[in-house]
């Protein structure tokens, strides 16, 4: 049954965004979504923050003028994508095992335990945490928002506003070769780890 009657609707505004509409019946629900394992789930979230940080990666590239918020973004979906994979991949074993766990250096070790060997390794520019590199270092390198990256990319600043103290780069081409590599490589990872797709 319809929530709204139809004399109610007459006293409803028109919709302006239904006027002139693309792609006229493309639309997707999630009740097929929803009912897979969570495992499963992370990793077709993980395939679509990659596929949209791949597409603004490839349309900053293409204008010849990438701005560094353009980048951020970029990265953001990068990060993210790469923290649900760790956590599908983890999560096919032990699903509880990482729902706390944000920082992708930490979930990659846990990954590396769980999945020891060269046959599972990938390439991620966020394999040591911030707090590695304090201890190797013998001191506090990372202040403010440059703690987490995920809040870095998400805000470039802490809670008060505070800039990041860091300068970041955002370089196309070799972002798009990179996550080239990453769709093929975690493709190939998941279809060892769940041989079933879940």
């Amino acid at each position: 049954m319809d929530p709204i009657d139809k004399q109610d609707r007459q006293h409803l505004p028109d919709d302006p965004f239904l006027t002139n509409m693309s792609w006229q019946g493309v639309a997707v629900d999630s009740s097929g979504f929803r009912v897979l394992a969570y495992h499963v789930r992370l990793y077709e979230l993980a395939q679509a923050f990659l596929h949209a940080a791949v597409i603004i990666c490839r349309e900053a590239g293409e204008s010849g003028e990438p701005t560094w918020p353009i980048g951020s973004a970029c990265y953001f979906n990068l990060y993210h994508s790469t923290e649900l994979f760790l956590k599908a991949c983890i999560s096919s074993r032990d699903p509880g095992a990482v729902r706390s766990i944000h920082e992708v250096a930490d979930l990659r070790k846990k990954y590396a335990e769980m999945f020891p060997g060269d046959q599972y390794r990938f390439n991620t520019p966020w394999f040591v945490s911030v707090d590695e590199v304090s201890q190797i270092l013998g001191h506090d390198v990372f202040s403010g928002v440059d703690k987490k990256p995920d809040q870095l990319y998400r805000y470039s600043a802490d809670r008060s506003g505070t800039a990041s103290k860091g300068i970041q780069s955002f370089t196309p081409g070799y972002l798009f070769n990179y996550m080239g590599y990453l769709q093929d490589r975690w493709a190939a990872l998941w279809s060892s780890i769940v041989p079933d797709g879940g």
